[in-house]
């Protein structure tokens, strides 16, 4: 992340949530009380 200072907010965000989004959909199968907090 820290190689990505030139990138705007909107292409960092672009290429990280999809990786969110799976750990996200991944770990909460298995602990869905857990994320509720993030949420």
């Amino acid at each position: 992340m820290h190689r990505r200072v030139r990138n705007t907010l909107e292409s960092l965000a672009r290429e990280i949530n999809p990786v969110l989004r799976g750990w996200i959909a991944y770990y909460g199968q298995f602990t869905r009380a857990a994320l509720s907090r993030l949420f």
